[in-house]
Order: C-alpha cells, then sequence, then structure tokens
C-alpha cells in the first residue's frame, strides 16, 4: 500500500508539474490534491512531497492571479517544513522548500505593490540562503543568494511611507545587509576564489557595487538624520571607490544636517558645478532636491535655514542644463 501510494502520489505530481509548465493551471490544480491526497495514505517519509505540493498550487493560484490561495498554500507549506526533520537530508530539502516558499511570497508581495512586505520575504530567503552555503559551499546557493540582493536592491527603490516619502528603518537594515554580502563575497568568506571566472574584473564590479551600498546606506541615515553614521558611510564608500561622485552629495548633507556650513559648502564646491552622469544637469540640481527632502522632513532647525542660505545661492547659481 505504501508503494501503491507513493507511486501514484509521484505519478499525479509529475502530471501537475507538466500542466503547470503548459499553463494548464487548473488541471494542475486538481491534479496536485489527489497526488496530496496518494501522499496522504502513507503517513511516513513523504511530508516533504506534500509541502512540495501545496507549494507548487501556490504556484498555480499566483498564476490565476488568485493571491489569497496562493498565499494559503504557500503558509500550509510553510507550516509542514517547520516540523523537525528526521535525518540531514530531510533538513536540508526542507530548507531549501522554505527559501524558495518566502521568494515565491516575496514575488506576490511585489506584484501586489508592497515592496514592505516582498523585501522582508526577500531577506528571509537570502538569510536560508546563506545558512545552507555555510554548511555545503555549493556555488549554486551564491547565486541564489546573489540573486536575492539584487531584488532587494531592486525592492528598496519601491518602499514609500503614507507620505509617499521613503521609509529609513527598514531600509538601513536591508542596506546593511547587502552590504555584509559584498563585504564577505570580497573577503572570501563566501569562498569567492570560486565564484569569479575573471577574478580582477569581477572583484572591482563587487568593490563598485560595495562602494555604491555603502552610498545607499549614507543616505538612509540621513533620512533619520543619524548625520555621523550618514559621514561614516560615505566615506567608507569613497574609500572603497573615490569615483563615485554622487555620494558627495550625501557627505556634504552630513555637514549641512549638523548646521556645520563651511564643510558642508566646501564639500559642494568639488562636485556641485560637474555634469551629472547620463543627466543633462548638473550636480547642483540633485544637491537642492536633498535639500528640499530635508525641509520636508523637518530635519533642518530654523537657525540652520537661516544659515545655509550662502549654500543654497551657491547650488542655485550652479544649477544648469547642460
Amino acid at each position: 500500500k505504501t508503494i501503491h501510494a507513493d507511486n501514484f502520489g509521484l505519478i499525479y505530481y509529475k502530471l501537475a508539474q507538466t500542466n503547470n509548465i503548459l499553463q494548464n493551471y487548473n488541471e494542475s490544480i486538481r491534479l496536485l490534491e489527489l497526488s496530496t491526497d496518494f501522499y496522504r495514505e502513507n503517513q511516513k517519509d513523504n511530508q516533504y512531497d506534500i509541502a512540495f505540493n501545496y507549494f507548487l498550487n501556490a504556484d498555480n493560484y499566483f498564476s490565476l492571479k488568485k493571491n489569497q490561495e496562493a498565499f494559503s498554500n504557500l503558509n500550509t507549506s510553510l507550516a509542514i517544513t517547520d516540523s523537525d526533520s528526521d535525518s540531514d537530508s530531510d533538513s536540508i530539502n526542507n530548507s531549501y522548500l522554505r527559501a524558495q516558499v518566502f521568494y515565491k511570497m516575496a514575488i506576490i508581495h511585489n506584484s501586489q505593490n508592497e515592496p514592505e512586505k516582498a523585501i522582508n520575504c526577500y531577506r528571509t530567503s537570502y538569510v536560508i540562503r546563506e545558512s545552507i552555503f555555510r554548511s555545503y559551499k555549493d556555488t549554486a546557493d551564491l547565486d541564489k543568494m546573489h540573486k536575492m540582493v539584487n531584488l532587494m536592491e531592486r525592492c528598496l527603490e519601491g518602499i514609500r511611507d503614507v507620505n509617499n516619502q521613503t521609509q529609513p528603518n527598514l531600509k538601513i537594515s536591508a542596506q546593511s545587509d547587502i552590504i555584509d554580502f559584498y563585504k564577505n563575497i570580497l573577503n572570501s568568506e563566501f569562498c569567492a576564489e570560486s565564484y569569479f571566472p575573471e577574478q580582477e574584473k569581477n572583484h572591482q564590479l563587487y568593490y563598485n557595487k560595495l562602494a555604491q551600498a555603502y552610498g545607499s546606506l549614507s543616505w538612509y541615515y540621513l533620512l533619520k538624520g543619524q548625520c555621523k553614521d550618514a559621514r561614516s558611510a560615505a566615506l567608507r564608500a569613497l574609500e572603497i571607490n573615490n569615483e563615485e561622485t554622487w555620494i558627495k552629495t550625501n557627505l556634504a548633507g552630513s555637514y549641512l544636517l549638523e548646521g556645520n556650513i563651511k564643510p558642508a559648502l566646501d564639500t559642494y564646491k568639488e562636485f556641485a558645478s560637474l555634469k551629472y552622469p547620463d543627466k543633462d544637469f548638473t550636480y547642483a540640481k540633485v544637491c537642492i532636491d536633498d535639500i528640499n527632502e530635508f525641509k520636508n522632513r523637518g530635519l533642518l532647525s530654523a537657525k540652520i535655514l537661516r544659515k545655509i542660505k550662502p549654500i543654497e545661492k551657491y547650488l542655485k547659481s550652479n544649477n544648469k542644463q547642460l
């Protein structure tokens, strides 16, 4: 009877998988329900198969734009894989599936314009993948981690609060994860030598990415008014790659928010009149936009607002269309 249940469970699963590929989603759902029924006849050693059925059914429902049903199946899959495993192989299989489940949840949240929820799911998927990678050192997992990082970076751009302003708290924590990933790549914590087909070229690529990640982190700190943290992140970014001129806008902003006018103005003078890459305006426009953002968030006191008038005058004179 056990052999019968497992065989039919697998056959129906394979048929369901084929129908999913062929976009026959309703038929795939029906076949997966049959597969799960057969698996349940065997109460032993097939919980992973049942959990995977729910995961695939979630994909079917998502394709049918039935997100509520998709989430229900994903949560059921998580509940099954959350139970203690009898063997290491069961444990690793459950971990892989849980990483996939959180990744799928992130995709659905993104489709519903819920970037905050999406990024938390991406981060959870990333953490699970990192744990697996540290145990098995499989570069395929490193690829998946890299994908999660790229998706987190893209998702960060969509995070807004009720006033259509960026939310710095979540961005700071997510950006810190991204920085840790690039740092671990570069210091061989993740056995990076096996990941780079062209060692020198790719290392430079990741140094650039690390600098950009620190630059973004400095901006998120500015939005919280944490000037020292912002300055520290900006200086670290420029130490890694001093050609990332845009990061100097954050460095100048860290002085400005503290009311340190001279270092702020001196920093702006280093780059404000230069052309912004791939745009038809100078950096001065971006600096003016930043100051307006600080004003809108109430980060500038009345005293500092009076003191920055020479900076605003200088930036306005260099805000040019090119």
